[in-house]
């Protein structure tokens, strides 16, 4: 070889000579890393519970620069984390279990909703004009 090792100290030839290890134990060191990441990783991961039809709650926005939640209900499960929701405006989303919240709070039915009270264009003019007094020396 025409490279110059970093040291002047005197090495045998077949230490600079390149080798292979053997596959089986760099497949074992593999799998004990694994394990112990997933050991790790194990340690805090919960599943979160299962949400059933009819259930409130609230979506996670997807939207950039969107920060309120949705309300929403589950219409039914589609997979084994995946939700149909409805939400109050009649939109319906697909999304995963993460993405949820469930909340207490109760939609109101369609039908309770009401018009708010309509204001006149023109405010109530008053009945006697105010008076003002003159400040003066």
């Amino acid at each position: 070889m025409n490279r110059r090792t970093r040291t002047l100290l005197p090495t045998t030839g077949s230490l600079l000579e390149p080798r292979t290890l053997s596959s089986s134990h760099e497949r074992e060191k593999l799998k004990d890393v694994q394990k112990r990441q997933a050991r790790y990783y194990n340690s805090d991961a919960h599943d979160l519970p299962e949400l059933n039809e009819g259930d409130n709650l609230r979506l996670k926005p997807f939207a950039l620069g969107q920060k309120e939640w949705k309300r929403g209900v589950v219409v039914e499960r589609l997979d084994e984390r995946s939700y149909e929701i409805e939400t109050a405006d009649g939109s319906s989303y697909r999304r995963n279990r993460a993405h949820l919240k469930k909340t207490n709070y109760k939609l109101p039915p369609e039908d309770t909703l009401t018009e708010p009270p309509q204001m006149s264009s023109c405010p109530d003019e008053p009945d006697e004009p105010s008076l003002r007094k003159e400040s003066g020396t």
